[in-house]
């Protein structure tokens, strides 16, 4: 957060003497727009976001063009439409507040908006300001560029900067992992452990790291170490997802089941409690939770998607095909993984209710965001197959072979596809 002077020492004394001195700006001048913005910079600090808040906007009443104000009144919204249209107005009114660019290109990855203005942005960021935070989000964009190199460049720059920051750390052995240098991004899990205990993910992923060698006996050691520290959603809903990814789905629902007493309006842990609870086969749980994140998180494009994906089990595809069209609706201008998974998705009930042509549409369109997709590829070629179009069905099966080639649904088709092919040349 940025404040209106230099503080100086951080001592208990000196916060005691910041938080009486700022509530006591605020009565005795208060209109003052100054003076709300640091009495709210002092709550935020403190853990009020809402009267923060408040403050904030005091502060704007009093003073519309306060550029930090605008700031910091972004970071503390959780809409992101209206976080953006303060933060848009922080840069015109300063434009070199390098925070608010900052802050704008990362709002943007969240938004999924195009990753070319969001470069540009941060470009402009890194400009005025050489910080860790402008690094550290220049290695999340080449990430999400799927650029691993650069984005490990970026984080090692950061590291020069902050030798000591756990998230960095842990953000350069994620890096090094994903480009399959498992031992190296282990090695960084335990660097950045050493300089914090208690990192939550760091605390995971080297369990999983250990887990994916074989040593389990290593891997319930940082397990249980995370579990001894889960005690806000956020952990439980990150532990839930280690024994959720390793086989333990009673582990997981349990946990689920405690963050939800914690919290039951945050729709990622709902969406993931609905997503281990249908793996259970706990269809009303599944059911449940889908529809109360639904609830909280309207248009959720992933919550949309499980509770199509629930219908689907119950047999409702008509009305599962409405939830996805719906979430397709709202996905335009998500990145292609969301888009394929969508469109697979919504074929393949068009396929269970035997509406073969529609159901070709989206598998083609599920090929036309990943033209690897083996399962589409293999469903294209059955259509083709059973319309007598055997030289595309042949084409699809082949893609698909690529991708797969011990696919024993695959190998079946292909035998019988060989065998018709033989039997229309011999009519002729």
């Amino acid at each position: 957060m940025e404040y209106g002077w230099n503080i100086g020492n951080q001592s208990i004394s000196n916060d005691i003497f910041l938080f009486v001195s700022c509530r006591s700006g605020v009565k005795d001048v208060p209109q003052n727009a100054k003076m709300h913005y640091n009495w709210a910079n002092v709550l935020s600090d403190n853990g009020d976001p809402g009267n923060a808040i408040r403050h904030y906007e005091t502060a704007l009443r009093l003073w519309p063009d306060y550029a930090s104000a605008h700031n910091n009144l972004a970071l503390l919204l959780r809409n992101d439409t209206l976080a953006e249209i303060h933060l848009q107005r922080a840069v015109s009114i300063e434009p070199t507040h390098a925070g608010a660019m900052l802050n704008l290109a990362n709002i943007y990855i969240r938004m999924n908006k195009s990753l070319d203005l969001v470069e540009a942005y941060l470009w402009k960021a890194n400009e005025l300001d050489h910080s860790l935070d402008v690094y550290t989000s220049m290695a999340a964009l080449e990430k999400a560029r799927n650029r691993p190199s650069e984005s490990e460049k970026w984080l090692r720059r950061s590291a020069l900067i902050k030798p000591n920051d756990a998230r960095t750390i842990y953000n350069l052995g994620l890096t090094l992992q994903e480009k399959g240098l498992s031992d190296e991004g282990l090695r960084q899990y335990e660097r950045a452990l050493r300089i914090d205990g208690r990192h939550e993910q760091a605390l995971l992923d080297a369990a999983r790291t250990y887990y994916e060698k074989g040593d389990r006996a290593k891997a319930e050691e940082y397990v249980m170490r995370a579990e001894r520290e889960a005690d806000t959603p956020k952990a439980l809903h990150q532990l839930a997802t280690f024994y959720y990814n390793t086989g333990n789905i009673v582990k997981a629902i349990n946990l689920l089941d405690k963050g939800l007493e914690y919290d039951n309006s945050d729709s990622d842990l709902l969406l993931l409690h609905s997503q281990v609870t249908l793996r259970a086969n706990q269809l009303d749980a599944a059911k449940k939770s889908a529809m109360r994140a639904i609830e909280v998180s309207p248009n959720d494009i992933l919550c949309l998607a499980q509770l199509a994906r629930i219908k689907g089990v119950q047999g409702q595809h008509p009305e599962a095909i409405g939830l996805l069209k719906t979430a397709l609706q709202l996905a335009r201008n998500e990145r292609n993984g969301v888009l394929v998974s969508l469109h697979f998705q919504l074929a393949d009930h068009y396929k269970d209710l035997a509406m073969k042509e529609d159901a070709a549409v989206h598998y083609r369109k599920t090929l036309l965001y990943n033209e690897k997709h083996s399962q589409a590829h293999l469903n294209l070629g059955a259509f083709h197959h059973s319309q007598g179009e055997y030289d595309l069905a042949e084409w699809h099966y082949k893609q698909a072979e690529q991708q797969e080639p011990d696919n024993s649904i695959l190998k079946e088709n292909l035998r019988r596809l060989e065998k018709a092919s033989k039997e229309r040349r011999s009519k002729y």
